[in-house]
């Protein structure tokens, strides 16, 4: 039997007529119905194609997806649409009609067969409307199946169907085009039909001017027939719209609309502590210190809040909350109690129960449990204090320092009418007078939470600035010799303007001579020093022979020595020649206590600036407490 539905035009008459009928026929049939046992759980088999003469001129048909079929047809099209059917039962066909034309336009060559082919005769659209029916084949058996056939026949305009996820706060209003979302951050993706195959769609303000940033990662999917999007909230107390434009050749511009609801609660979180707050709620992480955080909303209606702990999803026991009007008082108590941070959700709603249907707004924040961490740098450690230079400081980064609040202290308990020190940003910063006394001075820093529980002291050691009278140098191998009037002391003489130079004449110069790394220096300091930066300068005077790398060892009875090290000073000439008089500071892994140092000259640069002997100069080498 073929059922030939249309929309708004059963009366309630007929539809009481074929209850009672079927409710008569289902008494009678009761004696002979087949037992559970008899029947065949397995699910019928059913597959279609359909195909016709419409085909690239008056239409298109194509795979609909899950076995369906969906068919475009132009008004002037009148003829037959083929459909091969592969079914293991009898099959009956059902026809619906969506639009309200008067004349049933879809014959049917049967209305019930076991056989492989049906034939759809298709009368023309003679009045150019828009219609829309659905042609479902379905099985007879035990377990039926069935594949709907979409047919649509057209030339007005292209259409598309939006189709959001049953139970998502998103809906489609074909009649006023626009696609509707909830006022919350969301993801979209939105499966959409459409009665052509080529075309753009694109979202666009519908004033100009307009903001449409409210809409981010708008792509569609013409494979998968996928809208994807995200929206941020709306507390802007009133509809956000844009406008998403279909784009077809041969067509004009279809426009549909792409609306956001608004919240009752408007721009809802409006200050902390007085201080504006313009992000979309997101989280504030606190201190462990004991505070109170005066919440303020902006709402049309009164409002409710509840404060929660996250992760148990109960109302926190280390919070209270107090509300006057739309500004609530949240009290955090100070969490020293061990380490565990506090997870806090504040949701906020509408005070009216009528109102229910606005879900909870939520803000969570965190509150840290009590720590202080601090750390030194390992290149300023020694003899468990920190060191510094004589040269006094302004603001130098003396290390940092983690804790679970704001107001950590620092405290100078000695030493504290030469230095001071700052914390800011988790930094701690020096300020030190210079210093040219013949023995070390010290003070001792002390660092702590506001309470006192956590605290940490360092003793700080201030030398002087290092005097280089007493320093001698030598060749460290056969390999190092010099000039007459560019010796080997003119490396420690404190004057950045003289250097060493190789003894390039050797052997009469020979080019084959060259180069002759490594060369290698050895620096007698007279007594232990103790430093943590090795300094070099290039020469200043020569256009060629700059070292590119180097390398640092250190000794104290110049027999066993430990490795620093290699080191980059130039990659080129004009590298050398750009950095200028600046030095060549290098700050080593740890702070040394040595008398000598070897200084090792391991190559030189190599490129269109150097002679064809492929000289070698060294300017000046200092140590330093950084």
């Amino acid at each position: 039997m073929i059922h030939k539905n249309r929309n708004n035009r059963v009366s309630p008459l007929k539809i009481g007529r074929k209850v009672l009928m079927l409710l008569a026929a289902s008494i009678c049939c009761l004696p002979a119905c087949n037992t559970e046992d008899d029947l065949n759980w397995t699910p019928d088999s059913l597959a279609i194609s359909v195909s016709g003469t419409f085909e690239n001129e008056n239409g298109k048909a194509f795979e609909a997806g899950d076995g369906n079929w969906g068919v475009n047809i132009k008004p002037e099209f009148g003829g037959d649409l083929q459909v091969e059917i592969q079914a293991d039962k009898s099959w009956g066909v059902n026809i619906e009609y969506f639009t309200l034309e008067d004349d049933e336009w879809i014959t049917p060559s049967t209305v019930e067969s076991t056989g492989a082919n049906l034939t759809l005769s298709i009368a023309a659209n003679k009045s150019v409307l828009y219609r829309k029916a659905a042609v479902t084949i379905r099985t007879q058996g035990d377990v039926p199946v069935e594949k709907k056939i979409t047919i649509i026949q057209t030339d007005s305009e292209p259409i598309i169907e939006f189709m959001p996820q049953e139970g998502d706060d998103s809906s489609f209003d074909s009649d006023t085009k626009t696609l509707t979302v909830g006022y919350k951050a969301s993801e979209q993706i939105i499966d959409f039909w459409s009665n052509i195959e080529d075309y753009t769609l694109q979202v666009r303000p519908e004033n100009e001017g307009e903001d449409i940033s409210w809409i981010q990662g708008f792509r569609v999917s013409e494979e998968e027939r996928t809208l994807t999007f995200s929206t941020t909230h709306n507390f802007t107390g009133a509809p956000r719209r844009a406008m998403i434009t279909l784009e077809a050749d041969g067509f004009e511009t279809t426009t549909y609309y792409l609306e956001q609801k608004a919240s009752l609660y408007k721009n809802l979180l409006v200050s902390i502590d007085g201080q504006p707050y313009t992000s979309e709620l997101e989280g504030i992480t606190y201190g462990m210190k004991e505070r109170t955080v005066s919440i303020v909303f902006d709402s049309d209606v009164e409002l409710s809040a509840q404060l929660l702990d996250r992760t148990t999803s109960a109302e926190a026991s280390w919070g209270s909350l107090e509300a006057s009007g739309n500004t609530f008082t949240l009290t955090l108590r100070a969490n020293i109690e061990g380490e565990t941070r506090h997870e806090g959700l504040l949701q906020v709603k509408a005070a009216d129960a009528s109102l229910s249907d606005q879900p909870a707004v939520e803000w969570s924040f965190t509150q840290l449990y009590e720590m202080l961490t601090i750390d030194w740098p390992e290149s300023s450690l020694y003899e468990n204090g920190l060191i510094i230079g004589g040269i006094g400081y302004t603001d130098k980064s003396l290390g940092s320092y983690t804790s679970a609040d704001e107001d950590v202290t620092a405290e100078i308990t000695s030493g504290d009418t030469w230095l001071s020190v700052q914390l800011a940003d988790g930094v701690i910063r020096l300020n030190a007078e210079s210093y040219t006394g013949s023995s070390p001075r010290t003070a001792t820093l002390k660092i702590a939470n506001p309470n006192g529980r956590l605290s940490e002291e360092i003793t700080l050691t201030q030398y002087a600035a290092i005097d280089k009278s007493a320093w001698s140098i030598e060749a460290g191998n056969d390999k190092t010799g010099s000039t007459s009037n560019e010796p080997i002391s003119n490396i420690i003489d404190g004057d950045i303007n003289t250097h060493w130079q190789w003894q390039w004449n050797v052997n009469g110069g020979a080019s084959s001579d060259f180069p002759n790394t490594p060369y290698e220096f050895i620096i007698d300091f007279g007594k232990e020093e103790v430093f943590n930066t090795i300094s070099l300068w290039q020469t200043q005077t020569a256009d060629n022979g700059y070292v590119r790398d180097v390398q640092f060892k250190v000794s104290n009875d110049k027999a066993s020595w430990t490795d620093l090290g290699v080191y980059r000073m130039s990659n080129s000439s004009d590298d050398a020649i750009a950095h200028g008089s600046d030095p060549y500071s290098y700050l080593l892994p740890a702070v040394q206590k040595a008398r000598y140092v070897r200084l090792m000259i391991l190559s030189n640069v190599d490129d269109s600036k150097i002679n064809n002997r492929k000289n070698s100069y060294m300017g000046e080498f200092s140590i330093s407490i950084d």
